[in-house]
């Protein structure tokens, strides 16, 4: 390596080890110690919650003694809230309603939608009635297939494996 490339580096680690603030860091540096650090922020939140909590009693106070002034009011309200809800006013003032979830729908899609609509008590409405009379007419309307050679219609009555008595093990009375 050069002596002049070493030179450089050097001049990059002081500057580096210096941390000098930039911009407006130093509105950040509470503690004025030169550097950005926890105790800064620790510093920031409890100056925040103190602000805070004299805007709160400050906003009591008044309703003590009536309402709020609107310069109180504003106060509490971030700046940027509220400009983002005066452009969404601006921005859907004179717009037309919008379309209901069913507007494209077919003629079935909006009867199946009524089927299943939710009535004031939360419940569907009709919707088990209707599950038990459509598997009705489905059993109607089909035939059963035919069973195979040696099947037994009534089932199989009796258990293969059964399973063992825990209550015994555990010395419980059944």
């Amino acid at each position: 390596m050069k002596t002049e490339d070493i030179k450089n580096m050097a001049r990059a680690l002081q500057q580096v080890q210096e941390k000098k603030l930039t911009g407006n860091q130093h509105k950040l540096d509470m503690d004025k110690d030169g550097d950005i650090d926890a105790k800064d922020f620790a510093h920031m939140r409890k100056k925040k919650k103190t602000d805070k909590e004299e805007v709160t009693m400050n906003a009591k106070v008044d309703a003590d003694k009536g309402a709020a002034t609107e310069e109180q009011k504003e106060d509490t309200n971030w700046p940027v809230y509220k400009k983002i809800m005066e452009k969404r006013d601006m921005h859907t003032k004179g717009a037309t309603e919008p379309e209901k979830i069913d507007s494209k729908d077919s003629p079935g899609g909006k009867k199946m939608r009524q089927d299943i609509a939710v009535d004031a008590s939360g419940k569907l409405s009709n919707y088990d009635d209707l599950g038990h009379d459509d598997a009705d007419k489905a059993g109607r309307v089909t035939k059963t297939a035919p069973g195979r050679n040696g099947d037994n219609k009534a089932g199989d009555k009796t258990v293969v494996n059964p399973p063992e008595d825990i209550t015994k093990k555990a010395g419980m009375k059944a």
